[in-house]
């Protein structure tokens, strides 16, 4: 099975979540932002209509123009080849952003009864819309920089997170079998880490408890052996000394000799 750095995965989740956090937090801002225009501008320009549909006196096209705001008054019956071409074909209620020559208008079309007819409001927010423009690209670049910015502050916190765990590891690999091994210490800063080194202990505790064991059953064996064939070895030596035995007896013996005897460098082990 293929392995995978616990660091890159670690430092891939906390830079996703910067991403994730940075993404949603601009959409909310741009999403917030257009909201309170588009409500603002509503508003200028319900009242910009309320303003105009005082000033008109008669049952006439009618145009008004300050700055940034348009006012057209259509008549009932009155043809729309009266009104600039961006307006034509556009319904009562007709509230949104109209884009015409290089140029950016939110139009509102109302209808008025006393005289009938159609009011049609326009305001430029060319400049609006370059600056809006301008600020979405400063969003984008700043959404840019926050994602590098993760990428880097990810890499320091898997790796400060990490310290940890890579000191357990390097102690735990830093142990050496033998009969009496060394704890691991148990000063590590974060309290799941001491757990694992008292678990860890507790193991080397154990596996001690075997090694002695294991000892003691070994000695007790060779002790409890070394009698028996001490009389063998004994009864090897009377049978020797009595010169009664036939050829193919001393072979015998001799073999039960080797066997019995103990191993050494001279001596071959059965």
């Amino acid at each position: 099975m293929k392995q995978h750095s616990l660091s890159r995965r670690l430092s891939a989740t906390l830079f996703g979540i910067v991403v994730i956090t940075t993404t949603v937090s601009m959409v909310a801002v741009e999403l917030f932002v257009n909201d309170v225009e588009d409500t603002i501008r509503g508003l200028e320009l319900k009242l910009d209509a309320e303003y105009f549909k005082e000033q008109i006196t008669e049952s006439s096209f009618q145009s008004w123009k300050t700055g940034r705001i348009e006012a057209y008054f259509l008549p009932s019956g009155a043809p729309e080849s009266l009104l600039p071409q961006h307006l034509h074909d556009r319904p009562v209620g007709y509230s949104d952003e109209i884009e015409f020559d290089d140029w950016t208008k939110i139009l509102n079309v109302e209808t008025t009864i006393k005289p009938p007819g159609r009011l049609y409001v326009s305001e430029d927010i060319t400049i609006m819309e370059n600056r809006e423009a301008v600020i979405q690209i400063v969003l984008l670049v700043l959404a840019a920089g926050l994602m590098f910015l993760g990428l880097f502050v990810s890499g320091i916190a898997s790796s400060y997170l990490l310290k940890p765990l890579r000191a357990l590891t390097h102690d735990v690999q830093s142990t050496e079998p033998g009969v009496s091994m060394q704890r691991l210490s148990r000063d590590y800063r974060d309290r799941e880490f001491d757990q694992i080194a008292d678990a860890f202990n507790r193991f080397l505790s154990a596996m001690e408890t075997v090694v002695e064991r294991e000892k003691s059953f070994v000695k007790l064996a060779s002790h409890e052996f070394r009698t028996p064939l001490a009389v063998i070895m004994g009864a090897l030596d009377v049978l020797e000394q009595r010169k009664t035995l036939s050829e193919a007896d001393q072979k015998t013996l001799g073999r039960i000799r080797r066997s019995t005897a103990p191993c050494g460098k001279t001596q071959k082990c059965y």
